[in-house]
């Protein structure tokens, strides 16, 4: 539908600490998806962060990586 699930919104994915807390809690409600955005990802200095999200089925978007 037009709401699948929650999105969360951090402006920097590093190691993805933050956000990965953020989802455990949201996890709890069993949304049918989760989605996380980030304003900048910096995959260059922890190219296996979005991968965290990724295995778990969350959908990861970001506007800039450097």
């Amino acid at each position: 539908g037009l709401f699948d699930g929650p999105v969360g919104l951090n402006e920097l994915l590093a190691t993805g600490g933050t956000m990965s807390a953020a989802c455990k809690l949201v996890k709890k409600f069993h949304p049918k998806k989760i989605y996380c955005n980030f304003i900048i990802e910096l995959d260059s200095e922890f190219p296996n962060a979005r991968k965290i999200f990724e295995d778990q089925g969350i959908e990861v978007t970001s506007l800039l990586q450097f």
